[in-house]
């Protein structure tokens, strides 16, 4: 069978250590096509819309990653995805889609390591809110939601902004990260 292995495109980015706030994807593949610069940045998704103004600041889905870096540090929100690579059908490199990749993963993100090491971590998203067909994937989340427990964190479900935008999202997002 004629494979690729496809690595995560931001698999060098380390999570501030003062981070507050850790959003969790599954994964963003480092192919030619894909144009994202960081986290959240593909024209399709809103989350640079929903973070700012949760707090009550401009949208920055137009602005460049340094920007977005510095607002998620001041706002101590980092980004960490589950999957560091994939094994697929060469032509398919590109597919994100959770069903399509949840059987795929070539090798997992140690997210319990990296949350292990966040003494100031106060909440944690995972960008889903169901699991249906994705079994490996809600493995790991239920791993590290029984992790979080026992730190007397919270671990939320939201869906991610992509592809709309809506009050609602905006609503659920802004309680989220202002929550305790």
């Amino acid at each position: 069978m004629d494979t690729s292995i496809v690595k995560h495109k931001f698999s060098g980015h380390r999570i501030c250590p003062r981070t507050e706030t850790l959003i969790i994807g599954t994964f963003n593949p480092d192919t030619p096509r894909n144009r994202a610069e960081f986290f959240y940045s593909t024209g399709r998704n809103y989350l640079w819309r929903i973070l700012p103004v949760a707090f009550g600041e401009e949208p920055l889905n137009q602005n460049d990653v340094l920007e977005k870096l510095e607002f998620i540090r001041a706002k101590r929100i980092d980004f960490i995805d589950l999957i560091a690579s994939v094994e697929v059908k060469r032509g398919r490199e590109g597919v994100r889609s959770d069903v399509f990749i949840d059987s795929k993963v070539r090798s997992w993100t140690d997210v319990i390591r990296e949350v292990d090491e966040l003494s100031e971590l106060r909440r944690v998203c995972f960008t889903r809110k169901t699991f249906y067909k994705i079994p490996e994937i809600k493995n790991q989340i239920e791993t590290l939601s029984e992790r979080l427990r026992g730190r007397a964190i919270k671990l939320t479900c939201l869906v991610s902004p992509a592809r709309y935008y809506s009050c609602g999202k905006q609503k659920e997002w802004t309680e989220f990260l202002m929550s305790d």
